[in-house]
């Protein structure tokens, strides 16, 4: 049975931790406020509340031990917590960096050591603070650094007591490492290839009551002589990357139960012809996301350094193309996700901006941010399938829409760039031959307005239109012939001006069901 009591808190919360005994639970607010609640209390009222005289705390932890004591830290301090019903005891011990000949500092995760009175913090620079308390001290709060232990050479980032005999730290090269009492290395797990530990939690129950498996199973062994088996329960970490890995007590493999994006999405498509939706991201994540069943179906993870910047389908869903912030095109099959035969394409050197497929799906054109516009033809070739036909830099300032469209009376693919230096470029694909991108025309648009965005005007006309949003707040209708101005439209000025403009049912054959798409900035 659940029970919930709501607290006004006027400033945010920072840190919380809950005593182990579920009696208490204690916070630090965003203006660096400790308070500390009884729940069998009655009242709301916290029974002790302090302004802390240091920097912003960035972790609280109560003692396992101890219901009645508490450390926190911040990037350079270390605060100790000790309390009564009549009197709270705050401690900020001096950090003797000239007793020690090193820094002090850098904390990155605290926590009390199993079977004694002492605590520790770990630092970014692999070593971890040992404090212990003072013999003639009132109190445990009165804590004093007593010695400084090396770990790693890689900075430490999380640390948790488990069992009252280990003490569990996360390090930045994606390591677990268990430690005793006298920090001495127990075991470690290195196989989570995910990134930096950022926290790590363990299932409920002791190491004692892990259950004995046979001889023959693949059972962690201590770091010592003897190798004794290393029981511990199933745990959880959390990693830098948005991985959440799930470790069983039995073995050493590792599990990867969740993947998210830690990272802006740069990068949206949506599938032709099912209820699939790509979201790409700068940390390289890939996810194929069904919007009907609200579930993910495929994911790819492309690693750090590879930042998406760009997604689009063919126009039968065969093909996933993807950008790449280096330059870099690949072509996914849209099932596997894995790169088909000749698939890699690098011949832009910069941010790839935009991506796009002719109707029939044998052309393929991107745009990057140096202003240039990259061609490929899809060939009868099976060991490369898309040849380059050519580049061509048509614009002096960013490109703001790459379009394909289809020629009057004809179906014969049509190619359109629009950049913010007014003008609108087509290209003649029928002519261009590799290495040679034919230019049909340019065109300027507009006069003192900046072009935004464009889309085919849907054809419920004979005539044939293109539709330009500008800055001005103003839609324009050109002719996609003569590309002479026909009309011009007043937008909503509320906001901002329009950013995209889609038309999302150009092909549809029944024109009752017409929409155009578009969005601003607020």
């Amino acid at each position: 049975q659940w029970y919930q009591r709501r607290v006004a808190i006027t400033a945010g919360v920072l840190a919380l931790d809950v005593s182990h005994d579920a009696r208490y639970v204690a916070i630090i607010t965003s203006n660096n406020v400790f308070k500390v609640w009884d729940w069998t209390h009655e009242t709301d009222d916290p029974i002790h509340k302090e302004e802390l005289e240091s920097g912003q705390q960035l972790q609280l932890v109560f003692n396992p031990h101890s219901s009645f004591e508490l450390m926190s830290i911040s990037a350079d301090e270390v605060v100790f917590y000790h309390f009564n019903e009549e009197k709270l005891t705050v401690h900020i011990p001096d950090l003797p960096e000239k007793d020690f000949n090193r820094n002090i500092g850098n904390f990155s995760g605290c926590a009390f050591m199993p079977n004694s009175s002492e605590a520790l913090t770990t630092s970014r620079d692999g070593t971890v603070t040992v404090f212990s308390r003072f013999q003639k001290a009132e109190n445990e709060a009165i804590k004093r650094v007593t010695k400084i232990v090396v770990l790693t050479d890689e900075p430490l980032t999380t640390v948790i007591q488990y069992d009252k005999s280990l003490m569990a730290v996360g390090s930045t090269d994606g390591s677990v490492r268990f430690y005793d009492e006298q920090l001495r290395l127990k075991n470690w797990y290195h196989s989570f290839h995910a990134g930096s530990i950022l926290s790590v939690s363990f299932a409920g129950g002791a190491a004692k009551d892990v259950i004995s498996f046979e001889v023959d199973a693949t059972v962690p062994t201590e770091s010592n002589l003897e190798a004794t088996p290393f029981r511990i329960c199933d745990f959880v970490v959390c990693t830098e990357q948005s991985i959440v890995c799930h470790v069983p007590s039995y073995t050493d493999k590792v599990e990867e139960i969740l993947h998210e994006h830690n990272d802006e999405i740069k990068a949206i498509a949506a599938h032709p012809t099912s209820h699939l939706v790509a979201l790409g991201s700068y940390c390289g994540l890939l996810k194929i996301w069904d919007y009907k069943n609200k579930k993910v179906v495929f994911k790819r993870a492309f690693g750090m350094g590879r930042e998406i910047t760009a997604l689009a389908y063919d126009h039968i869903g065969e093909f996933l193309t993807v950008g790449f912030y280096h330059g870099t095109i690949l072509v996914l099959d849209s099932v596997t996700l894995e790169v088909i035969e000749g698939g890699k394409l690098s011949y832009a050197k910069a941010i790839i901006s935009e991506l796009a497929f002719s109707h029939d799906s044998m052309f393929l054109a991107a745009t990057d941010i140096q202003f240039t516009t990259t061609v490929f033809r899809r060939t009868t070739n099976t060991a490369k399938k898309w040849g380059y036909i050519g580049r061509y830099r048509a614009h002096y300032k960013p490109i703001v829409k790459l379009l394909f469209g289809v020629a009057l009376d004809s179906n014969v693919p049509r190619l359109l760039t629009l950049g913010e230096d007014r003008n609108l470029v087509e290209y003649d694909l029928v002519n261009s031959t590799e290495d040679n991108l034919v230019i049909l025309s340019t065109e300027k648009m507009e006069q003192s307005a900046v072009p935004v965005s464009c889309a085919w005007y849907p054809p419920i006309q004979k005539e044939h239109f293109l539709l330009i949003a500008n800055t001005e707040y103003k839609y324009k209708l050109y002719n996609a012939t003569t590309k002479r101005c026909r009309k011009t439209l007043l937008g909503p000025t509320h906001g901002s001006y329009i950013r995209k403009l889609v038309n999302i049912s150009y092909e549809e054959v029944c024109l009752r069901n017409v929409f155009l798409k578009l969005c601003t900035s607020h």
